[in-house]
């Protein structure tokens, strides 16, 4: 069975409406639960984006990082992805996926275009596809 990252409606609608309204890339942290092979995403945890060229990359603020695990904890609950957004299609570039052997959890990719999105893993030395459940 294919890994997959299930996220609520009402997430999905927020991410790609600031995706579209952002001039740079967004970003930040999906908190949920790791159900098997399952991300369930409860909860977004915006980020700032503190890259120079934040118009086609992002790097996330480190208090952000250290903030997002602290908030999380008090929920009950795991950081279990990343998202950002693409000024294009919603596929990894050579940075994110050299990012996502580093931080082997899922990673949310919505276009600043369209608002299409995808999910990716780093497993077993490669790049694996999630399925994406929106409920």
């Amino acid at each position: 069975m294919r890994s997959r990252l299930k996220i609520d409606r009402q997430l999905v609608g927020e991410l790609v409406r600031e995706a579209l309204a952002s001039e740079g890339e967004i970003c930040g942290f999906l908190l949920g639960r790791l159900e098997g092979e399952c991300f369930k995403v409860c909860e977004l945890y915006k980020a700032e984006n503190v890259s120079l060229t934040k118009e086609v990359s992002f790097d996330v603020d480190p208090r952000d990082v250290y903030e997002a695990h602290v908030y999380a904890e008090k929920r009950g609950l795991d950081v279990v992805g990343i998202y950002h957004s693409h000024p294009g299609p919603p596929s990894p570039s050579l940075t994110d996926m050299k990012c996502m052997e580093d931080w082997p959890i899922a990673w949310l990719i919505i276009s600043s275009i369209d608002g299409s999105m995808a999910a990716y893993i780093a497993k077993r030395g490669s790049i694996e596809e999630l399925e994406v459940q929106v409920v």
